[in-house]
């Protein structure tokens, strides 16, 4: 990591930047309103029970890069999220704004920061909060975790709520110990991740093989489940593959309790990688999984405490290939999201059926019953270039966004990328183009893989964006320094407009846009009902066995950065207010049927990949009997 610059250099880049702004550029851009003097604690937080909002010192953990694409609406400029000084790695970022005030987002990583030395497999989530629409991250944590035998920590979710809460969900586990059982996790702030005073809240005890856990919370106001928050995950253990539990009380005490689970995969479905779940607007949950050759979907129609048996199929995939002379882990993520205001359901993955690995995407316009035919979202030629890792979010008004990393711009050196997007205004039937540049440097995927036992070649299996009406964040692994692993950030403004300035702090509800984005639902272009399939196309093996490539820094520092001291939280969590009924555990039947019926997507064969993968050593197999394999604990 790069290291602090001086104070001088600090005072005068904001100068710059401030005054260089002039009156109305300044009067433009989206702010929110200036509060009344509000009584701090003497460190620039409000006091406890104050309802007003503050401004803290401004701050960059570096200077911000100067902007090289032309798109306008990314004209904010890619900033360095974790501010420490090591070289060691961060990687698979999660980020969420927050509803009631846009300047608010929140970003979590797996974090090597306070590691002894690299390549020691010492990682930790941190949270980072920024009040000023992510022109900075001053406020840097780690959650207390509640077992200290579990002292690793993976895969962090960030998931907001419309009362100022946010939610980070961890995986805890013990690299030393790999028969012990993980623990996942969820860590609380009530005031927008200012402070987050308690120790996270074990979700799953004594389950066992947790891996790869996603969240949702149910924000429509009509919904019979409102405010209530899933969490679906990969059971290594026996039993199901994915499983799920829910809380109504704002992730205090989660249902069904202690060890038990309610069941979401069953049958030929059960098995894969990679679940996710979202709160659909009439109360219903969708999860959809990569189930090796197919992306699987799971339905509750009762809150959370049953799934549906048998699961369906959205679509057939063809996993990713590598990219040639890679040395990191690669895995088709299906990422789904669903607009509130349409109910129309968007899931994008990476997809390796045109050679080298492309965006695709279905949307279901009928609660997940059926879904259109894959569609690429990129607007280069197909197979033109490696793709991989998108992310989707929506906002409120019906916007989608896409991010995923792209290597058009160098087609001699294929492990070099940048961030591109896309957005879809009309429910999800078409995407903007051409495709936006995000990043203003380039990043190799190959620097800063950390070595040693329990990164299996990991460069983060996801990067993430989230949205709201007058903006999306995107997030990403960036190794623009050239030694290691960053986490960068930078927003989109859909109408365009100037770069932020880290000066406005609120961190409660103090600015609610107007929408801008009409939603216009269109049919899905394919209605055949979604059914298993028996097709047999071949999907090409996870690729992520070779052997890490070593950090090529060896900084050593390694002190704590920031240790801003916020007040306790103010706002009081709901109390849950569904009583939950109905079963809590379905087990998946005895007798599953072999699936007969004909795919629903299309059967083109997948062009095999020009290097030959070593299979790792846990195979599954999926409903086409057709076999794959995973890094086990993809942590």
């Amino acid at each position: 990591m790069r290291k602090f610059a001086p104070f001088i250099t600090i005072v005068m880049l904001l100068g710059l930047l401030l005054g260089g702004i002039s009156q109305n550029q300044a009067a433009a851009q989206p702010q929110a309103q200036p509060q009344a003097q509000a009584q701090t604690n003497g460190k620039g937080y409000p006091l406890e029970g104050s309802t007003q909002q503050v401004k803290p010192a401004p701050y960059y953990a570096t200077a911000p890069s100067k902007r090289v694409a032309t798109d306008p609406h990314w004209t904010a400029p890619n900033v360095r999220v974790n501010n420490d000084t090591t070289t060691y790695a961060q990687q698979e970022p999660a980020v969420a704004v927050n509803p009631l005030n846009h300047l608010n987002v929140v970003a979590a990583q797996k974090d090597e920061r306070r590691a002894p030395s690299q390549n020691t497999a010492t990682k930790e989530v941190w949270i980072e909060t920024s009040t000023d629409g992510g022109a900075s991250w001053p406020l840097q944590t780690n959650i207390p975790m509640p077992d200290t035998t579990l002292p690793q920590q993976s895969d962090p979710v960030v998931t907001f709520s419309d009362n100022n809460n946010v939610f980070v969900t961890i995986i805890g586990y013990n690299q030393n110990n790999p028969t012990s059982s993980n623990e996942l996790l969820v860590a609380r702030s009530t005031n927008g991740g200012l402070t987050w005073p308690t120790p996270a809240v074990n979700v799953a005890p004594g389950i066992g093989g947790t891996d790869k856990e996603w969240t949702a919370i149910d924000l429509n106001p009509a919904s019979p489940y409102y405010h209530r928050m899933y969490v679906t995950w990969t059971n290594f253990s026996a039993g199901p593959q994915f499983v799920e539990k829910w809380s109504s009380d704002s992730g205090v005490t989660w249902n069904p309790p202690g060890s038990s689970y309610v069941t979401v995969s069953y049958g030929g479905y059960d098995t894969g990688q990679f679940s996710m779940p979202v709160a659909m607007p009439n109360g219903n949950v969708i999860a959809t999984w990569n189930a090796g050759s197919v992306i699987a979907v799971g339905k509750s129609t009762d809150g959370g405490q049953s799934f549906i048996n048998p699961n369906t199929t959205a679509v057939n995939i063809t996993n990713v290939h590598s990219v040639p002379g890679s040395n990191w882990r690669l895995s088709t993520v299906p990422a789904t999201t669903v607009a509130t205001a349409t109910g129309t359901l968007v899931s994008v993955w990476a997809d390796g059926r045109n050679g080298k690995d492309d965006i695709y995407f279905t949307r279901s316009t009928n609660g997940g019953t059926t879904w259109s035919a894959p569609t690429r979202v990129p607007h280069n030629a197909a197979g033109a270039s490696y793709q991989v890792e998108p992310w989707v979010s929506v906002s409120p008004s019906g916007r989608f966004d896409v991010i995923w990393y792209d290597d058009r711009d160098f087609p001699s050196n294929l492990n070099t990328f940048h961030i591109y997007a896309s957005h879809s205004t009309d429910d999800g039937v078409t995407w903007t183009g051409p495709d936006e540049q995000v990043t203003d440097a380039a990043t190799n995927l190959n620097v800063g893989i950390p070595g040693g036992p329990g990164w299996n070649g990991a460069a983060g299996d996801y990067i993430n964006v989230t949205s709201v009406d007058d903006y999306a964040y995107a997030v990403w692994t960036d190794t623009r320094s050239g030694t290691n692993e960053d986490i960068y950030s930078s927003r989109y403004s859909p109408a365009g407009g100037g770069t932020p300035t880290p000066t406005n702090t609120p961190g409660g509800p103090t600015n609610t846009p107007t929408s801008t984005v009409t939603a216009t639902p269109a049919p899905p272009t394919a209605t055949a009902t979604s059914v298993p399939p028996t097709a047999t196309a071949t999907s090409v093996p996870p690729t992520a066995t070779a052997t890490s490539m070593p950090p090529t820094a060896t900084a050593t520092s390694v002190p704590l950065t920031s240790t801003a001291t916020s007040v306790p939280a103010t706002n009081t969590p709901r109390p849950a207010t569904n009583t939950p009924g109905g079963p809590t555990n379905t087990p998946a039947p005895t007798n599953t049927p072999v699936p007969t019926n004909t795919p629903g997507g299309p059967t083109a064969t997948s062009v095999m990949p020009t290097v030959t993968p070593t299979d790792c050593p846990n195979p599954f197999v999926d409903i086409n009997n057709n076999v794959f394999y995973y890094a086990i604990h993809y942590l």
